[in-house]
């Protein structure tokens, strides 16, 4: 009997489920203060979230997107989303329940009418209210902080989603709704994961965030966040980390903070760790944050990067104002003072609030300023406050090189804490300065290592030390041996950097110096006005030029990095820059999309009014190279990127632009067109394009791969339409079909603005509009059936239809209109003349007026015996509208009878059965059905005749003699008298079929109890013959499906006599409802049997069917013995595994994973069949790390193997790094052809050479699988590079030789980069703290820089000669930006030959230069002065040594150009000599200076052929690859050339 709990629960699911279709009229009637039973349940149910909620932020934002009203949570559990949220649920599900007791009108409803309504969903349902996890608690937890507290100061933060394609750039770039972190952690925000990693700059509130996100999970009470700080976790293993999904019926968040306090091997260890547990617990939340510059691609793919937003304006001020009260002042310092950069950053907002707070109006203007104070601020509470007698007291100077000192050892050591020991040693191993310095409220103590509350103080405090220590011991502190500032001081530079002034003009000359060497992109957080343009402009160059000589993007749209570069270098000669580059850049390329990026965040405005030529220029350029790009068809998003920069509004540009796109169907160009002309307020305008490109704007397929397209482009835009024409044609417009949920939504949306506008024209008296608007309602539902289509989102659409016709005064229109179109259609003589749907339109027409009590009225009117007013009647439940169709479905059920006609079929299969559940009347119908068989007609054949009876035949009895069918398919007429007149038989056949109706659901309605209950007694008595051992029973494996399937049980004293069954087995619905999976006989036994009375049995049964074909029990007891560890079974167990049959390969992975019998299978390996040993191995990798032994085996063995398991065993080689199936592949290239899933494992120098082959296999041929194929290969050759020195030059070498076989290999330069730096990040750090106090207190000695010795014949030693075209100069400018960062002096005549100089004595001096770079191109040699320098280094003897080529075209290298070059000097020869034979017919006494330029040209066309045979002789890298070395090559050159220098 169903309590009162049960009632009011069973109530509620089936008012979820929409279950209560047998609730009396009165339920729609009014009630207590004039509201419906509905609205009484609504509002209980408002009234129990409102408590669950609770001021709770966690709790809020989920009620809001998931459950906030009835309708959203009957939409959970229509798509099977309750799962997800099952505690949620069952607590308000709970507080529902009691809110509708407390409800009088509610309580005495539910009571006289309760009602459980059973389906498997409602049960669902019901099992998540009483569902009682596993309920392990936090003594589970060995590892992490589960207790937490509030953030003190918190101020709310924001976070956005990255993600690749077009839509990460509307993503970040478009307004869209703010998100919180726990939006996506708690699953609001939908992102296909249930893993994040939060990314943002250093000291920007990560950390803080997440401890408030563990506070807001926390208090939520469905949750338990478990934290991990990395400093305290640098050796965490995924076996400390929980393995439940619930502790004390909460959801477990797993949150690990700052992976970057890590570095080298234990930084990937831990991502190993983080990585394999993500994958072993996909169902497990985890939250990981990380500083941006960490930001690595191939890493942690299971995760979805989130990005941490700057505060706004709006949210500091906010902010200030709820701290220090409205009109404080701070804002107006802030904004007087230009402060807004720091009021993004909560750290710095709450210093600026603070000291504001105090009294302090002289408020820091860096960030080094607020660091300064905020520890001087420190040391004052600590003295004065605090009043507490040191053993030493230091002044503040004074204790601030202590903690210098201590963030020194931290940062020098590369650890994120310090012992008590080591923190001593630091201080001078002065105890004193110990105790002093533990007290600062700066440092903390956990588990008695000692660290920095913020890794923001660690690094201020470096950069302090630097500033007073100087340049030369910031080199040799934060350099890596080869130059290279170390990843982990880049931050500490940046500070540091911050802390000069424009007095210290020779301090930031020498480290600009020392910056464009070793690490050139830090140069541009220098404060601007600290360097002059020209400085600037080369910085600007240097950075973008050596991306492009590398061939990979500068950055990602979604950083800062564009953005502060044009802040650092933006000028007129960056812009012409910039559009020479453009010009010459190749659409497509990483370069190119850099460029179009800069252009996006470029100042068009400030451009425009301090050069409008110039930005004239500039857009004319990207028109040009649009147009290309569109001709061409390289498109990507990014390719138009810089028409989303707000500027182009302007009604000039707007129009250039949208003559250059309209044409494109290119869903790229429509989409950031659409979003022009939105901005641009011209929606109505342009409407007519829009709704011609839509069409085109859908998920894009390559290959196997679909690209997901956002549309929200185009219904965003059109949300804004406001003329009646526009919305006429929306309205008339057929959309693209899309089945999206959130582009619904967006669709939804604008229709929902759009109807208001509708309502508003209609009436205002266009009547035009009404017809419009009624066809547009009929194409969007005219195929749709609540019932079959029903969503949430559909039924939202259709409230906003009706909501615009209802206020549009049209009820009684359509009302009319309905009445005279029944009165067409049920006219007798006009029925035939109409079609389906012209009745579908009928009663979809009238969703949009008609109500409850439209349909009531209707019905009081329809006659119960009219055959017309009854169908109707039916046809009102065609109506899509819900809440009218099931009331119009309740009204007629009540009103109207089901029919009572019965068929003449019914009355056949009626007697049929009647005869079948009689024994008497069954065996005469079997028998005389016996004498009508012929001794030789098949049963194929006796079918047939049976169905051509015209009086037809029982079917039950046809059924009884077919289970007698021998192998020929002729009937056994002995064997069916004899079982016919044997009723035992017969019972059984009885409980056979209508067991089988029973299982399958598919009940007869001629089945009565009485049938059930006969069969079940049949069933039962027949399970208990076999239990006692009896073998001829019948229809023994039906009886044992009716027991698993529930609908009886015995004594489990008699289950082990099943056990020789237990392969027996049903289909079992899983938990979830979804899928089914296969329950034995053999698993019913074992949970009901105990293992003390069950496994000697089990163990007997093993033995004597060890020979036995019966696998599926063989294997049944086989998993037994292992999980119940029965050592007495393994030898039998052992025999199955081995034997081949189709399920062995599971118990040999089962024995090896339990560490179970390997020697004895290692023994017999090679007996065991080819896949099964193919398993074995894998198994032993996997599970016990025996990667020799199998190489050692494996490689003896597998070339004898064929086809698929050749193909299995080659790559299980590969996955343990054998260099013999590495050799294989290269004469076996079809392996790779086939998109055979190689992962590659390799940490064998010997193994390069093949892996950079298969790598260049995988990319020239662009075979599909090969991203995470190159994924493997590029991690084998990085553990190969992070050995040792030699392995790492050995790698690069490979790697940069690839780079200069083609575009496609240019990505290989990032991982070139990123392996020498995580190579000397691995081995950077020094171990032992007295080495590093060595080098604290040690005396830098300058031996580092290399400097020319004085020429007296000389000014500079090397010169540069080059044409002055776009990208020969542009390559000097590079060069000679290097050359100077090396301290090596160069000429060039742009930089030393001024106005009014002599050009022709420059040109001289470069002709004597002891080194002379020659930056060879077409537009060089055909260049009368460039050639004129070069004849003049070539006429010496020794050029080959004085001069070093740089080549920008190989093209220069082709015959056919040499026959153009020698054309071209020709008629440059015969034009000059027919020049001095005109002068000297005029006056000979005035050749004199052209017969000087004629000796010129001779001079060089007599050299051509010594210049052609030096192009083609020379052996010089191409233009990239230099600049990708920064020219190495030329400066080593230089540099070893002893006889002009000296080290």
């Amino acid at each position: 009997m169903m309590g009162i709990d049960d009632i009011f629960i069973s109530f509620v699911t089936s008012y979820i489920s929409g279950e209560l279709l047998s609730f009396k009229e009165s339920f729609f009637q009014r009630k207590k203060e004039n509201m419906t039973i509905q609205e009484h349940i609504e509002k209980c149910y408002e009234r129990a979230l409102k408590k669950w909620i609770a001021n709770d932020i966690v709790k809020e934002r989920i009620a809001r997107a998931k459950f906030f009203s009835v309708n959203q949570l009957r939409e959970l559990y229509k798509t099977n989303k309750c799962q997800n949220d099952s505690f949620a649920i069952k607590i308000i599900i709970n507080l529902w329940k009691e809110e509708l007791c407390k409800d009088e009108v509610c309580a005495h409803y539910i009571q006289e009418h309760g009602l459980k309504v059973i389906n498997n969903k409602i049960d669902q349902l019901i099992e998540i209210i009483n569902n009682k996890e596993a309920n392990h608690s936090v003594h589970d937890i060995h590892r992490g902080l589960i207790r937490h507290n509030p953030v003190n100061g918190y101020i709310r933060r924001y976070c956005s989603s990255d993600s690749s394609g077009s839509d990460l750039i509307s993503t970040i770039i478009g307004k869209k709704e703010r998100h919180i972190l726990a939006d996506y952690v708690v699953g609001i925000e939908d992102s296909l994961t249930n893993k994040f990693i939060l990314y943002s700059s250093a000291q920007t509130g990560k950390t803080t965030e997440l401890k408030e996100l563990c506070w807001e999970l926390q208090q939520s009470g469905i949750f338990m966040p478990i934290s991990f700080e990395v400093r305290n976790n640098t050796k965490l293993k995924r076996t400390d980390l929980p393995i439940y999904k619930y502790l004390d019926n909460k959801e477990i968040v797993i949150i690990i903070d700052a992976l970057d306090e890590v570095n080298g091997q234990i930084y990937d260890d831990l991502i190993e760790e983080i990585d394999g547990y993500a994958y072993d617990h996909p169902d497990i939340k985890i939250v990981l944050s990380c500083r941006s510059n960490y930001r690595r691609g191939n890493i942690l793919k299971q995760f979805k990067e989130l990005f941490l937003n700057e505060l706004s304006f709006y949210d500091a001020k906010e902010y200030i104002d709820r701290i220090l009260g409205k009109g404080n002042g701070l804002i107006g310092y802030i904004t007087n003072n230009q402060l807004f950069e720091f009021v993004k950053n909560p750290f710095f907002l709450n210093v600026l609030v603070d000291s504001y707070r105090n009294g302090d109006r002289n408020l820091p203007k860096t960030k080094a300023d607020i660091y300064h104070l905020f520890i001087e601020r420190s040391y004052k509470i600590e003295i004065d406050e605090k009043n507490k007698s040191f053993a030493v007291k230091h002044n503040f100077a004074e204790s601030l090189i202590l903690l210098e000192r201590i963030a020194l050892g931290l940062s020098l050591m590369n650890v994120q804490t310090l012992s008590e020991k080591e923190l001593q040693l630091c201080l001078y191993d002065k105890i004193e300065n110990l105790e002093e310095c533990k007290r600062f409220d700066l440092i903390r103590c956990e588990e008695g290592k000692y660290s920095f509350k913020h890794n923001a103080f660690r690094e201020w405090l470096v950069a302090n030390y630097l500033k007073r220590e100087g340049i030369e011991k910031a080199k040799q502190l934060a350099s890596h041996p080869n130059g290279r500032i170390k990843l982990e001081w880049y931050n500490i530079i940046i500070l540091w950097i911050s802390m000069y002034d424009n007095k210290r003009e020779e301090e930031i000359k020498a480290i600009l110096c020392w910056l464009k060497e070793a690490c050139l992109e830090l140069v541009i957080y220098i404060d601007r006005d600290m360097l002059d343009e020209k400085t600037r402009s080369e910085v600007f160059k240097g950075v973008l030029l050596e991306y492009k000589s590398l061939g990979i993007r500068m950055s990602n749209i979604t950083t800062q990095d564009y953005k502060n570069l044009l802040l650092f270098g933006q000028s007129e000669e960056i812009v012409n820059f910039m559009i020479d580059e453009i010009t010459e850049a190749i659409p497509g390329t990483a370069y190119y999309f850099d460029l179009m990026c800069l252009c996006y965040f470029l100042d068009w405005g400030i451009l425009k009014i301090s050069n409008k030529e110039l930005s004239e220029k500039l857009f004319e350029t990207l028109e040009n190279k649009t147009r290309e790009v569109l001709t061409c068809g390289t498109s990507n998003s990014l390719s138009y990127i810089y028409v989303d920069n707000d500027f182009f509004i302007d009604n000039d540009y707007f129009e250039r632009i949208f003559e250059l796109f309209r044409l494109s169907n290119n869903y790229e160009v429509i989409k950031i067109m659409i979003k022009l002309i939105s901005k641009a307020d011209k929606v109505d305008e342009y409407v007519d394009y829009i709704l011609d490109k839509e069409k085109y704007i859908h998920n894009q397929q390559e290959g196997i791969t679909t690209h997901i397209v956002s549309r929200s482009e185009v219904y965003e835009s059109l949300s804004k339409l406001k003329s009646v024409n526009s919305i006429k044609k929306i309205l008339c417009h057929q959309f693209y079909s899309s089945f999206y949920h959130d582009e619904q939504n967006q669709y939804i949306s604008m229709m929902e603005k759009l109807l208001m506008n509708v309502s508003l024209f209609i009436k205002q008296g266009d009547d035009e509009l009404i017809n419009i608007l009624e066809d547009n309602y009929l194409s969007v539902f005219k195929d749709y059936h609540y019932q079959f289509n029903n969503d949430e989102q559909m039924q939202k659409l259709l409230s906003l239809y009706r909501k615009c016709y209802q206020e549009s005064g049209l009820i009684e229109r359509g009302r009319n209109i309905f009445n005279d179109k029944l009165n067409i259609l049920f006219s007798q003589q006009n029925q035939e003349s109409y079609t389906r749907q012209d009745w579908d339109n009928t009663f979809h027409m009238a969703a949009l007026w008609m109500t409850v009590d439209d349909v009531k009225a209707d019905f009081n009117k329809f006659q119960i015996n009219n055959d017309i007013d009854s169908l109707k009647a039916n046809w009102y439940m065609e109506i899509p509208y819900v809440e009218v169709s099931e009331f119009a479905r309740k009204m007629y059920n009540e009103k109207f009878e089901p029919s009572k006609i019965i068929t003449q079929g019914q009355i056949r299969r009626k007697k049929a059965f009647e005869d079948f559940a009689d024994y008497k009347v069954f065996k005469q119908n079997v028998l005389e059905m016996v004498s009508d068989i012929d001794d030789q007609i098949t049963s194929k054949e006796y079918n047939k005749r049976l169905r051509n009876r015209e009086e037809g035949y029982n079917q039950y009895t046809f059924r009884f003699i077919l289970q007698h069918v021998d192998n020929e398919d002729r009937y056994d007429k002995k064997a069916i008298i004899r079982n016919i007149k044997n009723q035992s038989f017969y019972e059984a056949f009885f409980m056979y079929q209508i067991a089988n109706l029973m299982i399958s659901g598919d009940f007869d309605q001629l089945v009565t109890d009485k049938e059930k209950e006969r069969c079940l007694s049949c069933a039962k008595n027949t399970v208990l013959e076999l239990c006692q051992g009896r073998r001829d029973v019948y229809y023994a494996e039906t009886a044992l499906k009716l027991m698993l399937n529930g609908y009886f049980d015995i004594s489990t004293e008699f289950l082990p006599g099943l056990v020789e069954y237990g392969y027996i087995h049903i289909s079992k619905k899983s938990k979830d409802d979804y899928f089914s999976k296969e329950y034995t006989l053999f698993e019913y036994i074992t949970e009901n049997v105990s293992l003390a009375t069950l496994s000697p049995i089990v163990i007997d049964k093993m033995k004597e069917n060890i020979d036995n074909k019966n696998y599926q029990l063989l294997y049944a007891f086989s998993n037994y013995i292992i999980d119940n560890h029965l050592e007495e079974g393994y030898n039998y167990v052992f025999c199955v595994a081995i034997s081949g049959f189709y399920m062995s390969s599971n118990i040999l992975e089962k024995l090896i994973k339990e560490r179970i019998k390997i020697d004895e299978l290692k023994y017999v390996i090679e007996k065991i069949n080819i896949s099964d040993r193919l398993l074995c191995y894998s198994s032993f990798i996997k599970n016990l790390g025996y990667n020799d032994w199998v190489k050692n085996k494996l490689e003896s063995e597998f070339i004898k193997f064929k086809d698929y398991e050749l193909k299995q065993a080659v790559k299980l080689l590969i996955s343990i790094g054998s260099i013999k199936a590495l050799s294989y592949l290269h004469s076996n290239l079809n392996f790779m052809n086939d998109e055979f899933d190689l992962h590659f494992n390799y940490d064998d120098t010997n193994s390069v050479p093949s892996l950079c082959f298969v790598l260049k296999y995988y990319v020239d041929n662009n075979i599909e699988s090969s991203p995470f194929v190159l994924n493997s290969i590029i991690t084998s050759l990085e553990k190969i590079s992070l050995k040792n020195n030699d392995s790492l030059f050995y790698v690069k070498s490979y790697l940069q030789k690839l780079t200069q076989k083609g575009e496609q290999y240019n990505f290989l330069n990032r991982y070139i980069i990123a392996f020498e730096d995580k190579y000397y990040t691995a081995y950077s750090g020094i171990n032992d703290i007295n080495k590093v106090i060595n080098l604290i207190d040690s005396n830098i000695q300058d031996n580092t820089k290399v400097k020319l010795e004085s020429d007296n014949n000389q000014k500079y030693y090397t010169y540069i000669s080059y044409n002055w075209e776009s990208e020969s100069s542009h390559v000097v400018d590079f060069l000679g930006f290097v050359l100077e960062s090396k301290g090596i002096q160069y000429g060039r005549d742009k930089k030393d030959c001024c106005y009014k100089d002599n050009i022709k004595c420059f040109m001289n001096a470069i002709r004597k230069g002891n080194k002379v770079i020659v930056v060879f191109s077409k537009k060089y040699l055909m260049s009368k002065n460039c050639m004129y320098e070069l004849s003049g280094i070539i006429e010496n003897p020794n050029f080959k040594e004085r001069l070093l080529p740089v080549v920008v075209d190989d093209t220069i290298r082709d015959d056919l150009f040499y026959v153009d070059l020698v054309r071209f000097w020709k008629e440059k020869l015969d034009n000059q000599e027919y020049i001095i034979q005109q002068l000297s017919k005029i006056d000979p006494n005035k050749v004199g200076p052209e017969e000087e330029k004629l000796q010129e040209i001779k001079d060089v066309y007599k050299l051509l052929d010594e210049i052609k045979k030096y192009i083609d002789w020379t052996n010089v890298d191409n233009l990239d690859a230099l600049c990708a070395t920064h020219f190495d090559v030329i400066i080593n050159e230089i540099l070893h050339d002893t006889k002009h220098y000296k080290l």
